[in-house]
């Protein structure tokens, strides 16, 4: 049916049932304004389609273009997306990146965080005696400080396309975007220096675990050296903790039995010895400098994002223009750290 049609119908429906309403009560104009408004007003879907319907033909038409043409300096601010559409990459992000999902997510980019690392004690006391001696136990806060830096992730779209800004593209570009800040991210969460990227979790100062003697390469592990990773962690936190390791220790693991004979791997509920598992290859598979797995409490490690995408876009330079194409790079900007490491452990090879 038309929607012209069904609105004409819609309205004359509520026209007739004010008019009965007539003999029973007295109807005011604005309760009769606000019975007509209603049915012209657009649902949050179409308010959001509507958004970013108009910001990616923005695109298209150059709005949001630099002048130059030269997107080169990455330190050029950009123009902040609408909520819209930054939602919808974060969305992306979320769907590919179990990082977000076991760590968590602090919605700010620059500051302090303070984070008790003492708190109050117990003691028995005689009767009339103060507790340890008068000595009062002292709380305590470790100061964790962050900063956003800047993030990027690219993307090259036709013109024609473009102009059609069909929901099908605009997917296609949120799930682009979003994947290539999660795979940054998987990287980072492991591999990162802490200085303009993540502190990743090899240099965070994780208390490691280091496997048996002659276990130097990671085809030695075995259900020892897992056990031993498992008990290091504080028996408080166990209860919530996962393990970190890359699809090769996965193989190996798949295979091993505990003491009595039973595999330590369950491929129905996806765990090891019970506990959740995440695969990530960025972790070492060699060597005794970085560790080759880890187990722990990831809710202790914060990303910190205030979650506005900024977005820089251009159709200038000779071969853009030769291939009718639109360069757009979207910004944001996060950091990433653990707060608290007592519920993290890392296993390492034995170097003999």
């Amino acid at each position: 049916m038309d929607v012209e049609v069904l609105k004409k119908e819609i309205i004359d429906v509520t026209a007739k049932r004010v008019a009965e309403g007539l003999e029973n009560k007295f109807v005011t104009v604005d309760e009769m304004k606000k019975a007509l408004e209603s049915l012209h007003q657009t649902t949050p879907e179409e308010k959001m389609t509507e958004t970013e319907e108009k910001f990616w033909k923005d695109i298209a038409s150059g709005v949001y273009a630099k002048a130059t043409g030269d997107i080169t300096d990455t330190s050029t601010a950009g123009t902040l997306v609408p909520s819209t559409v930054a939602s919808k990459i974060l969305d992306q992000l979320q769907a590919a990146s179990y990082i977000r999902k076991i760590c968590t997510v602090f919605p700010d980019d620059k500051g302090t965080l303070f984070v008790k690392s003492q708190g109050a004690t117990a003691y028995r006391t005689a009767e009339n005696t103060a507790p340890n001696n008068g000595t009062p136990s002292t709380l305590a806060y470790n100061a964790v400080t962050y900063e956003g830096y800047d993030v990027a992730a690219d993307t090259l779209i036709s013109n024609k396309l473009l102009k059609l800004a069909k929901p099908n593209l605009r997917q296609f570009v949120y799930t682009q975007l979003g994947q290539a800040f999660a795979n940054l991210e998987l990287v980072e969460f492991i591999t990162g220096s802490g200085t303009n990227s993540f502190t990743g979790l090899n240099n965070a100062g994780i208390t490691a675990v280091i496997a048996a003697s002659g276990h130097t390469a990671i085809t030695d592990i075995d259900y020892d050296d897992l056990l031993s990773l498992f008990l290091a962690v504080p028996q408080q936190y166990r209860a919530k903790s996962s393990w970190i390791i890359t699809s090769t220790l996965e193989g190996i693991v798949m295979k091993l039995k505990d003491s009595n004979g039973i595999p330590i791997f369950n491929p129905n509920a996806g765990t090891i010895m019970g506990k959740p598992y995440y695969i990530n290859d960025n972790i070492a598979t060699s060597g005794t400098t970085d560790p080759i797995a880890y187990f722990g409490y990831w809710k202790d490690y914060f990303i910190f994002d205030k979650g506005g995408i900024s977005v820089l876009t251009t159709n200038q330079g000779k071969e853009l223009m030769s291939k009718r194409q639109t360069y757009m790079i979207a910004f944001a900007s996060t950091d990433g750290k653990p707060v608290d490491t007592k519920g993290m452990r890392a296993l390492k090879l034995a170097s003999a």
